[in-house]
């Protein structure tokens, strides 16, 4: 006989979970709904062996016997009535005929009608649960790693929390039971299954490939527990990824290794896109939690974390919509640009060096200078990246998240316009996500150890040895580039005369080497077509012996800090170890110049033949003069630093250098127009090569501090600066560039020097200068169709300029869209009515207070309705206005300082009166305390 505390039931198997690891066995949860009493059973398989229990499918009929009762205590406090397997227990199929003539035991009946143990039966039933159950042929495996497949061809099954999921294999028919269908963001069904889920091999493959099958990827499952990621932030990860191959596939050498086994590069990205606001991961249930729960609760669907809603597009991209997008601002008789952003979009790029010392970001669609501004202070973004930088071949892949696109166009006076564009940031908003090293030869990045010594340069290597007459060999520097963006100290490479034993030291220049001396402006190197440097300090002492003479490159290792030369000075070369040998690469054409590379244990030695200062940092003795100052000296001194404010550039002396084989390059010399930093009177010309990174993308108002710049007069009798052959351009950026509102009307909050910092202030609007409704696509903000692949649906967009008065002066305010909305002040309805017009015709509205009167009839009606609305007295109004000052722009209102508009707000006075009657009581009670 049997016992008969044990209970016999029958039913429905509504979910069946994955293997659960117990402790002296293996386990499995079945959920069983009785339809007699309309009520779901919990059966926990306990068994050695569970192969055979492991053939109960979901959907399916089956009658259970010799079934224990217990009661199953939560993590979370409750309590769960379940039936539990014995040594004897067994179960049968059943077809829906046979379950409408069993009947419940009467024992198990009785216990149900217990009082109170309804609290721990689940009673509802679970064929009203959103979850669905899917047949299907596995025909890709599309990420085993993360447990990611194809079925049918068309759906995806995502087992990335299942860690115990059975294995799959290709042209496997599987059963999924109690999946979720959604969609991902082309609108594809993807099933995810969770701890309530089943996955069977109903048909196994009989292809018995180990390399088919499902690797155990605990590891990632453990990776996106412990950042709390649900399935949309994988999806939407994994779109992240896929973008990021795209654009750096082109760059980065080991691109698989990158992206599937840097865990540090994955952790970096999470770790940048977390949501602040969540800073502790969401609890990962248990399975046998998720299989209970009642609603159905499971981490897979828990609270995002990732900001699914953030874009990284291409550098292309953001660049064509800040262009599409523009606002011009006329800074100059040539000059004009534009600054412009992509709200809700972060750059993904490789930073690295250029051989000119300046600092690029690139993805495989563009390239683009970065102009850094100077750090915060105790900014809370600070990552410190430039400890990243301690040599020319470093890189690093970075995520930018705060920036502006600067565009110029510069015009020459022989006509040609240069368009230049810039990214301008700050390396507390640069974001450190991978260390690379660059590779010269292949313009690509790898993150594994790079040779730097090819086969072809180790046989050209002759070895100096401590002993040789040519140990101390000199070289005299000719040309260098020297640039400093803030912390960064770099150069390009060095050209150098490498002297002869014969090269004395003389007083004169007799023996016809005047030429060098030449003062032709030509300070610059371009390849292989090597021209002088416009030599200084001394140079009248050597003579150089043109045959024995001979021309390269001296390259360093940043590791060096201390020795930085000087061009026209002589050092002596020698090992640190007097026993160590040092090395110099020849190259074997004879076109080619030599290079080499300074080594750390090689040190360089100051020929005292030279005098005066040799390191450019020794700022000891160093003087700040103003414009004004050097006006009326009429003269600069080496030790002088020159402090201004940029005020205008152009372009002058533009050329085309024959570079042979059908190769012409441009070159041309940067005219910078800079005043004194208390004088709008006093001003000044100077000139710069036209490749210096550190003076393009700098805009109005920018204040400058010029070191190693020459003072010469013009036949006319105008002073003017000129970069020597080493100079440096060190631009002083405002401290504190944290996104703090603070009020402020003062002419000094307008300059250049605030921009980035948002004022709050109430100001009337005097008058709308100019204003346009316009179409534009969704996706890439272009406004021409035809030059539009993206297939996206246009978006109205509305773009304003307004004069307003703070009080204390007049401001030009730009703004777009919303607040171009408020500012206007035009009824929902007759706003429509205007958007309704652009859409259908596809002409543009547009608006100017330039414009004559008389040729207002020859517009279209809604155009002269949409030119009444904001030449209307109702726009003249107070408003409070949220903005940051951009830099003065050259028009005709010259003096009045241009802001960007981020918000505008009707005035609640007696809000505003409230409280200030507020303060007023709270002084005089301070007051009184005293």
């Amino acid at each position: 006989m049997g016992d008969k505390n044990l209970m016999e039931v029958s039913g429905l198997i509504v979910a069946a979970s994955e293997k659960i690891s117990m402790e002296e066995c293996v386990g499995l949860l079945l959920m069983l709904y009785n339809l007699d009493l309309d009520m779901c059973f919990c059966i926990l398989v306990c068994d050695q062996v569970v192969t055979i229990w492991k053939n109960i499918h979901v959907n399916q009929y089956y009658k259970f016997s010799d079934l224990k009762v217990g009661i199953l205590q939560t993590s979370l406090g409750g309590k769960i009535f379940l039936l539990k397997t014995t040594d004897t227990s067994t179960f049968s199929y059943m077809d829906s005929l046979q379950v409408k003539k069993f009947h419940m035991e009467e024992s198990l009946r009785s216990l149900i009608s217990v009082p109170g143990i309804d609290r721990v039966v689940t009673s509802s039933s679970p064929l009203v649960s959103k979850l669905v159950s899917y047949q299907g042929i596995l025909t890709k495996l599309k990420n085993l790693e993360i447990g990611i497949y194809e079925l049918d061809s068309k759906v995806l099954l995502y087992t990335t929390y299942n860690v115990g999921c059975e294995r799959l294999t290709l042209g496997s028919k599987v059963i999924i039971s109690n999946a979720h269908l959604i969609k991902d963001y082309v609108g594809a069904p993807i099933l995810v299954c969770c701890g309530s889920s089943c996955v069977k091999n109903s048909v196994p493959n009989d292809v018995n490939d180990e390399s088919l099958s499902v690797p155990n990827y605990t590891y990632f499952v453990n990776f996106y527990i412990q950042y709390g990621l649900n399935i949309f932030d994988i999806l939407w990860f994994e779109r992240l990824l896929s973008r990021l191959k795209k654009k750096l596939n082109s760059l980065i050498a080991d691109e698989e290794v990158l992206y599937k086994q840097d865990s540090n590069f994955l952790k970096n990205i999470l770790e940048f896109f977390l949501c602040v606001e969540h800073e502790t991961p969401n609890k990962k249930l248990s399975l046998v939690e998720e299989f209970l729960s009642c609603p159905h609760q499971c981490f897979p669907f828990s609270e995002s974390r990732l900001p699914t809603g953030c874009c990284v597009p291409y550098l292309s991209d953001i660049l064509d919509e800040v262009i599409e997008n523009a606002s011009w601002i006329d800074a100059g008789p040539r000059w004009k640009f534009c600054v412009g952003s992509q709200d809700n979009s972060v750059i993904i790029g490789i930073l690295y060096i250029s051989n000119n010392g300046n600092f690029y970001i690139v993805d495989g669609t563009l390239k683009l200078p970065v102009i850094l501004a100077e750090d915060c202070d105790a900014c809370c973004h600070d990552q410190n990246i430039i400890k990243e930088f301690t040599s020319s071949k470093c890189a690093s892949a970075v995520a930018v998240q705060e920036y502006d696109i600067i565009v110029e166009n510069i015009s020459c006076k022989n006509g040609i316009q240069q368009s230049i564009r810039y990214l301008r940031t700050s390396f507390c908003r640069l974001y450190p996500l991978l260390s690379l090293c660059k590779s010269p030869a292949s313009n690509s990045f790898t993150s594994q150890d790079f040779s730097w010594e090819s086969e072809k340069d180790a046989e050209n290597v002759a070895d100096f040895h401590s002993n040789s007459q040519e140990m101390n060999r000199r070289f005299l520097v000719l040309s260098k580039i020297w640039t400093l963006q803030n912390k960064v100290l770099s150069c390009s490479r060095v050209l150098v005369l490498l002297l002869s034993e014969n090269s004395q030291s003389i007083s004169d220049l007799s023996n016809g080497n005047e030429s060098i001396l030449e003062d032709t402006f030509n300070f610059y190197d371009s390849g292989d077509d090597v021209e002088f440097a416009n030599l200084i300090n001394k140079l009248d002492f050597l003579r150089i012996g043109e045959k024995e003479a001979k021309i390269g490159y001296l390259c360093f290792d940043a590791a060096i800090q201390d020795s930085i030369v000087f061009p026209g000075h002589i050092y002596a070369v020698a090992p640190k170890d007097r026993n160590a040998n040092f090395n110099l690469t020849f190259e074997d054409s004879s076109r080619r110049l030599f290079t080499w590379t300074v080594t750390p244990d090689i040190k360089l030695i100051h020929d005292p033949v030279c005098i005066g200062n040799h390191c450019i940092e020794d700022h000891d003795d160093a003087e700040c003069h103003g414009i004004k100052e050097i006006l009326l000296k009429r003269q600069l001194n080496r030790n002088w630093i020159v402090t201004c404010i940029l005020q205008d550039k152009t372009y002058e002396d533009v050329e085309n250098i024959n570079k042979g084989k059908s190769r012409n390059e441009s070159t041309a010399t940067l005219c910078v127009s800079v005043r004194d930093c208390n004088s709008e009177e006093s001003s000044i010309k100077v000139y710069v090569p036209y490749f210096s990174g550190n003076v393009c993308g700098l805009l109005p108002g920018a204040p400058l501090q010029l070191f190693g710049f020459l003072c010469f007069c013009s036949q006319s009798g105008n002073l003017y600066l000129r970069a020597s052959s080493a100079f440096g351009i060190l631009v002083k950026q405002p401290k504190a560039l944290a996104r703090k509102c603070r009020s402020g009307n003062s002419p000094k909050a307008q300059s250049g020097n605030a921009f980035h910092c948002p004022v709050q202030s109430l100001c009337f609007v005097v008058k709308i200068m100019s204003a346009e409704i316009f179409l534009a696509c969704s996706k890439c903000g272009r406004t021409f169709p035809k030059r539009c692949s993206c297939y996206s649906q246009q978006k109205i967009k509305l773009k304003l300029s307004a004069l307003i008065d703070d009080g204390n002066q007049l401001l030009v305010a730009h703004c777009h869209d919303e607040t171009a909305k408020k500012i206007l002040n035009i009824d929902s309805n007759e706003w429509q009515a205007l958007v309704s017009y652009v859409e259908v015709s596809h002409q543009f509205l547009k608006f100017s207070d330039k414009a004559f009167w008389s040729k207002y009839a020859l517009l279209p009606i809604m155009n002269q309705v949409f030119n009444t609305y904001c030449s209307s007295k109702t726009t003249s109004r107070q408003l409070m206005f949220e903005y940051i000052s951009v830099p003065r722009p050259y028009s005709s209102l010259a003096d009045v300082p241009s802001v960007w508009c981020r918000n505008a707000e009707s005035v609640d006075y007696e809000k505003h009166m409230r409280n200030l009657y507020l303060k007023l009581m709270n002084n005089g009670h301070n007051l009184s305390g005293e």
